[in-house]
């Protein structure tokens, strides 16, 4: 704990007596034993002391004092620094819960409008495949309507001439009667009372998923992207071929090790020869939140250094050792009339030596 240094010294403006002598005053100043002393103190104990008057020693020690209390003058104007800096970075976070707040609330009303909208969307969809329905099975039902009608007069004429008409009326009218009935009852076809339209309306959705979705729905972090943290994978940090591009998947990382979703605008890379003779850059791509994908070309063989930075400070295990190998699509010369070749050597510098019976080495 830090102490009290008011503590230390007795209040000022008061007579100071000595120490040892309780009633003596102290006038002077011990600078060897850095104390207050009286003239009885000089007899024995600081006789061969340097000592001086209080208001003499004064002026040399209070440089003295001076000097000791920079150190504090420069402490306290760090840690008023540091403590301003915290007031900054408070306002900072205030100020940036309120935009992330209405970002949050901005995002949710769109997300809200945009299911009210889909509602609004699926209810007139069920609603218009309903009237469809209803309105093909009211012209079926019209239609079994008439015909009933029709069947139904047919049975009430025959069951009123039976009980109002004569023998002989019923039998005259017996033959037209029952060919008409006849040919109504041999129109009817029961295939045709199959329902036109069925109760089948549903509604095909996959709510457990959406409500995962919308429960999951955006983050809120507060850890920007740890270089030393971010991983990497792909061939690009390994090999590569000359004039083909090669390519590396960066995945960002906070320093919690949790998938940094802010967006990483500093994310660059440099493909360094050895020997310093070729400098290549990269493009970046964000492929999803936070995967990106970076490509590069390298234009000379041999061993490379990748560089990848994220505000200029490496990520994990970078730079990483490319070996950048030749391209053989397409010689550079051919060597024609060959006698049966005893072997072949490919080196870095895309030379290659052919050996024939005469052990004359020839390149291309």
């Amino acid at each position: 704990m830090i102490g009290d240094v008011t503590t230390l010294v007795p209040p000022l403006k008061k007579t100071l007596f000595c120490a040892t002598h309780s009633s003596k005053k102290a006038k002077l100043y011990c600078e060897t034993c850095d104390e207050l002393i009286c003239r009885d103190c000089i007899v024995r104990v600081h006789r061969d002391h340097q000592y001086d008057l209080v208001p003499e020693s004064f002026a040399k020690q209070d440089k003295v004092i001076v000097d000791t209390i920079k150190p504090v003058e420069e402490q306290i104007a760090t840690l008023e620094r540091a403590v301003e800096s915290v007031d900054t970075q408070c306002a900072a976070v205030v100020e940036q819960k309120t935009a992330v707040v209405a970002e949050i609330r901005t995002a949710m009303a769109h997300l809200r409008q945009a299911l009210e909208a889909r509602e609004t969307e699926l209810v007139g969809q069920a609603e218009q495949a309903a009237q469809q329905k209803l309105k093909t099975l009211a012209a079926q039902r019209d239609g079994f309507e008439l015909q009933l009608g029709q069947l139904r007069s047919c049975q009430d004429f025959v069951e009123e001439s039976r009980r109002t008409g004569s023998q002989g009326e019923i039998l005259r009218m017996k033959s037209p009667l029952v060919k008409q009935v006849n040919n109504l009852t041999g129109s009817f076809k029961p295939e045709t009372l199959a329902l036109a339209e069925q109760a089948d309306l549903d509604f095909a959705h996959s709510l457990p998923e959406l409500v995962t979705s919308c429960q999951q729905f955006g983050k809120v972090y507060c850890h920007p992207v740890c270089p030393e943290k971010c991983r990497t994978s792909g061939e690009g940090i390994k090999i590569a071929t000359r004039g083909q591009t090669a390519a590396v998947s960066v995945e960002a990382l906070d320093r919690e090790g949790e998938a940094c979703l802010r967006p990483v605008d500093s994310l660059r890379c440099e493909l360094v020869a050895s020997d310093g003779s070729s400098r290549v850059g990269g493009t970046v791509k964000r492929r999803n939140q936070n995967i990106y994908d970076i490509s590069y070309q390298p234009q000379v063989t041999g061993e490379h250094q990748l560089h990848i930075l994220i505000e200029e400070h490496p990520i994990l295990n970078s730079p990483f050792t490319v070996t950048v190998l030749p391209n053989f699509t397409a010689p550079a010369n051919i060597i024609g009339d060959l006698n049966a070749p005893y072997g072949l050597h490919s080196r870095w510098s895309l030379l290659e030596a052919v050996w024939e019976e005469g052990k004359k080495e020839r390149e291309n």
